[in-house]
């Protein structure tokens, strides 16, 4: 099984503008996508930016749909959570699939309340619970307000 992944991430300020963050990288084995955003991650074959003092939440889509969650801690360490779904189902007729990075832009994790927790977005597969919004400037989807566990 050959797909070929392509992966990218939000801009976090102006100066990382300065480049295309997508990379290209064909897979040779179908792996789980949590399993597959650990590898990309942790043995840096795709870097997310490094935001000091940590606390950061990014949001991995596919289509629109969000398939894994990874926070930065303080330490620069990463906390990962993911569907256990292969990544080859979500491919295309081109055997290629699309994973993109969304930067969470509130800094510290907060604690629900349950009320809080019934209005928010959660995933069964994650302990993150958060609020998104809609940046209608750039029409495009933007996490905003809290998040955490």
């Amino acid at each position: 099984m050959k797909v070929e992944l392509i992966v990218d991430r939000d801009s976090v300020h102006a100066g990382d503008d300065g480049y295309s963050h997508r990379k290209s990288i064909v897979l040779t084995e179908d792996l789980p996508v949590k399993q597959l955003v650990e590898r990309l991650i942790l043995n840096r074959e795709f870097n997310l930016a490094l935001i000091s003092g940590g606390e950061v939440l990014w949001n991995a889509e596919v289509n629109g749909l969000c398939v894994a969650q990874v926070i930065q801690n303080e330490d620069y360490s990463y906390e990962i959570y993911g569907v256990n779904r292969l990544i080859s189902d979500y491919r295309n007729d081109d055997n290629k699939v699309g994973l993109t990075f969304y930067y969470f832009s509130y800094s510290g994790k907060h604690k629900f309340t349950e009320k809080e927790k019934e209005s928010s977005i959660h995933f069964p597969w994650s302990p993150i619970y958060y609020w998104s919004g809609l940046d209608t400037a750039k029409e495009r989807k933007v996490y905003q307000g809290k998040w955490g566990v």
